[in-house]
């Protein structure tokens, strides 16, 4: 049983259901559940998961300090990791100490920005034939799956080339989509002993046995026939790590999975959602297609424009910052610690609640409105960097980050150049909360030309 010191406060707790402790209540409330908790209990809260605790972090200060001040102190153990591992295996988002390091310094070099600037071309052609196949025809449409298409085909080239077939394409998408839709539900039955039947459990292997088959053909190819393409899969051939060993078919696959996903998740998700605020709000529109056309006028864009397209890149940034995919973030404490004055023993599982710290009114004013230009320099003085974090913070932030903001950029200033859109439903889709968020349905408008 562990005792207070005279200068520890015991972490609060709402009160729960027997057995399944806060499960309903999350399951029937989602994060407007965890909005209402802290108001009623402060930034730090502990729930019952139903087989194990978690304790809740809201503020920035709480990503400060797991993030980057006590980093080595909170490692991804626990049902949340191994469910993730399950689908991308051990790449750079799940792996650590010194394995992680050597694999970073591999990395690093595929991803500085003259490297960027390299895939942001081939990003910016595969764009441009994607949105040539929209329909723009004024029929009601689902702007999600359009985008999510058309991301797919961007990690598709900038990955692999043209090595993977657009049946290939399809075949991993469906089966990443199923297995993201599992993984929440994964994290709580994995306690439970392998032959327990649990719905999902075997289709979630299948999904992952399939998109296996796509990536070590590739691979396998790829060795076979080498190439002196631009494409991160031949990139990541070449690497070489400090006794001049290269990466094995097992850590090749687990690399482009984590590529893959980060990839395709994060921009597909942002843009949705911030094209659906488009069509509800014109005046949104209009913020992003002045600068457009001032910048752009009707010619597609390349990489060297995304440092001007600065409004974009503002709306891109508060897409992520209210509609991002990844919305907790769970780490275990290695030692014990202390928390705004609050013990949390080795062993303690904790989560970033990175809606909540996207949200927090320390950092953030009238958090709830969509408003780009809070990421203005003279708006952005004194806002403390942990704030705002759809990738991350410190040592472990994303890699792709640049690869993810450049697309994101690209993609909305080619959407707001060719269509116009409005909406066909009332007000903007609910949330569908697994492992990431996304829109639940899909984001339904009214796609035409200008």
């Amino acid at each position: 049983m562990n005792t207070l010191s005279s200068d520890q406060k015991a972490i609060p707790r709402p009160r729960a259901w027997p057995l399944v402790g806060h499960l309903p209540n999350l399951a029937q409330g989602g994060l407007d559940c965890v909005t209402r908790y802290r108001g009623q209990l402060g930034d730090l809260f502990e729930l019952d998961a139903g087989t194990q605790t978690v304790v809740l972090l809201n503020h920035p200060r709480h990503a400060q300090h797991v993030l980057v001040d006590r980093a080595h102190n909170y490692v991804k153990q626990g049902s949340f990791w191994s469910s993730v591992r399950s689908l991308i295996g051990l790449g750079l988002p799940t792996i650590e100490g010194d394995v992680w390091r050597t694999r970073r310094r591999m990395m690093n070099p595929q991803f500085r920005r003259a490297r960027i600037h390299e895939l942001g071309q081939q990003m910016a052609k595969t764009l441009d034939e994607q949105l040539e196949l929209w329909p723009a025809d004024g029929s009601e449409v689902d702007i999600a799956k359009l985008v999510s298409r058309a991301t797919m085909a961007v990690i598709v080239r900038t990955m692999f080339g043209t090595g993977m077939s657009a049946s290939e394409a399809d075949q991993v998408t469906g089966a990443l989509a199923f297995s993201l839709d599992h993984m929440l539900q994964k994290v709580v039955t994995d306690v439970l002993p392998s032959w327990v039947p649990i719905p999902g459990r075997q289709a979630h292997e299948r999904a992952v046995a399939q998109i296996d088959d796509v990536l070590f053909r590739l691979i396998e190819q790829r060795r076979k026939e080498p190439s002196d393409g631009g494409d991160l899969l031949n990139l990541m051939l070449q690497m070489r790590d400090d006794s001049n060993g290269g990466l094995s078919d097992q850590e090749l696959r687990d690399e482009a999975m984590s590529l893959f996903l980060a990839g395709y998740e994060t921009t597909a998700s942002s843009v949705s959602w911030g094209i659906g605020r488009m069509a509800h709000q014109p005046e949104l529109r209009a913020y992003v297609s002045d600068e457009v056309h001032r910048v752009l006028g009707s010619r597609q864009p390349t990489p060297d424009d995304v440092p001007a397209l600065e409004a974009t890149t503002r709306f891109f940034n508060e897409a992520l910052r209210l509609h991002g995919p990844v919305f907790f973030l769970p780490r275990v404490a290695v030692e014990n610690d202390v928390i705004d004055g609050h013990p949390i023993p080795a062993g303690s599982m904790v989560s970033l609640m990175i809606d909540q710290i996207h949200r927090h009114p320390s950092a953030w004013d009238a958090p709830d409105v969509f408003d780009p230009d809070r990421f203005l320099p003279e708006r952005s003085d004194g806002r403390p960097p942990t704030s705002w974090i759809p990738f991350g913070a410190g040592h472990r932030q994303c890699i792709g980050k640049s690869f993810a903001t450049m697309e994101g950029v690209l993609l909305l200033a080619m959407v707001v150049q060719r269509f116009r859109f409005e909406p066909s439903r009332d007000g903007l889709p609910a949330e569908q909360l697994g492992i990431t968020r996304r829109p639940k349905g899909g984001v339904t408008l009214k796609l035409s030309r200008p």
